[in-house]
């Protein structure tokens, strides 16, 4: 396949706390060894990439060593914690700034979406900035005239059009930007957290933009988001990044599994309460029946049973669980509140509390459970984020001859069709 983006061996330092080394000779110096291809003079030899304690050292690197390709047609996903360096590769790819080692080579137009405003000036108008970026990307006024009904119309800033946008609000900025680098000609299309910004309508809106883009063979899409669910609808691929390098370039539903597992593994079991909690879990235990068990197939009876201390007296409380899938997003919620039908009644200072489920109506995946107290129905008086973690194995839960994975929905239900003619 043609390749789109190549990025090879591509490194970003930065001196904290000044601009340039400090003086001109010094400047001079690290030019002289970038042009022949050298690393930088001034560099601490063997340093770590810990921005932690990057201010006594004077240097940070932003990105080091980062490289992989990218495929014409492809829109690849690039996840990591916050300062993983996601954003500083975008801006190396929209040529904001430079390497400091490495290269970069792109094949065609790029347009990017890096922040709100980015790439407007504020003094024009909406419409004279949306003629503005397309000649940026190199676009005839034609062109661009060709395109602006469907810019302005996906925007939903038509009756501001012809207002500054130094008068837009962030939301209308982003919706403008967003409609003009989707709808603009350009070959790679690089956008970084914009789909987490608006509303939810506009949201949806860019969700299905996207993947409109997903079936045009000649543009390559690079999203940056923490919202792993898009990344896993939208993306063929997905980068993992942690500490300005790349740790894995995989497969979306890999890689995401592998991530979410990454980030879960430090806060397993870790209570998240709100001051003045009054309980404690002293265990948590996965059922299957009269027995405990650690594999999990669909359909399967599940008991989720845990064991709590009381420390005073609750009014009106109710135990809550919640099960969640492998990007945090709650799909169930079990209460022990009087509008489920179950009252609790009243604490004991040592107890404990099973839920049977007697058919798990979940697919293939990992999940996790999150279990918490609440007061007058409304109150969070303790909340167990990932008490436990469980899988579930592919299953032929339909007698049909072939299992359920990853990817294909994420809850069952006993069904029936009818085919009748009309």
């Amino acid at each position: 396949m043609t390749l789109s983006i190549r990025i090879d061996e591509v490194s970003k330092l930065y001196r904290l706390g000044q601009v340039g080394t400090g003086s001109l000779t010094q400047d001079l110096n690290v030019w002289w060894h970038r042009i022949r291809g050298k690393g930088n003079p001034y560099e601490l030899v063997g340093q770590e990439n810990d921005r932690t304690g990057g201010e006594s050292k004077g240097f940070v690197w932003a990105l080091k060593n980062v490289g992989f390709e990218v495929s014409q047609g492809e829109i690849v996903g690039i996840i990591g914690k916050n300062g993983a360096g996601k954003s500083t590769l975008l801006k190396l790819l929209s040529r904001v700034t430079l390497p400091t080692q490495g290269m970069i080579k792109t094949k065609g137009r790029v347009a990017s979406l890096l922040e709100v405003g980015t790439g407007f000036h504020p003094e024009l108008t909406g419409r004279e900035n949306v003629y503005l970026n397309g000649s940026i990307l190199g676009m005839s006024k034609r062109e661009i005239t060709r395109e602006l009904d469907a810019v302005v119309d996906f925007s939903g800033c038509s009756k501001y059009i012809d207002t500054p946008v130094k008068r837009y609000s962030s939301g209308m900025l982003v919706r403008l930007g967003f409609a003009v680098a989707a709808h603009l000609r350009c070959d790679i299309l690089v956008v970084d957290e914009v789909l987490a910004v608006g509303d939810a309508a506009f949201r949806m809106k860019c969700i299905g933009k996207m993947r409109e883009l997903s079936g045009d063979s000649a543009r390559t899409v690079l999203i940056v988001s923490h919202q792993l669910g898009v990344i896993k609808s939208l993306c063929n691929r997905v980068v993992t990044m942690d500490r300005g390098t790349v740790k894995s370039v995989k497969a979306t539903e890999e890689a995401v599994s592998e991530y979410v597992r990454d980030v879960r593994s430090g806060f397993l079991g870790t209570e998240c309460s709100l001051e003045n909690s009054w309980i404690r879990l002293t265990s948590v235990e996965l059922q299957d029946r009269e027995r405990s068990s650690v594999e999990w197939h669909t359909g399967d009876e599940m008991r989720i049973r845990f064991d709590y201390q009381s420390l005073r007296e609750t009014p009106s409380p109710a135990f809550v669980i919640q099960i969640e899938d492998d990007c945090g997003y709650e799909l169930f919620r079990f209460s022990t509140s009087p509008i489920s039908g179950v009252p609790l009644g009243k604490l004991h200072p040592r107890g404990s509390v099973e839920l049977r489920i007697s058919e798990l109506p979940l697919v293939a995946g990992e999940y996790s459970i999150t279990i918490g107290l609440v007061a007058e129905q409304t109150e969070w008086l303790a909340r167990f984020e990932n008490a436990v973690r469980f899988e579930i194995q592919p299953t032929d839960y339909y007698d049909a001859g072939f299992c359920m994975r990853p990817g294909q929905g994420k809850v069952v239900a006993k069904h029936a069709w009818n085919h009748l003619e009309c």
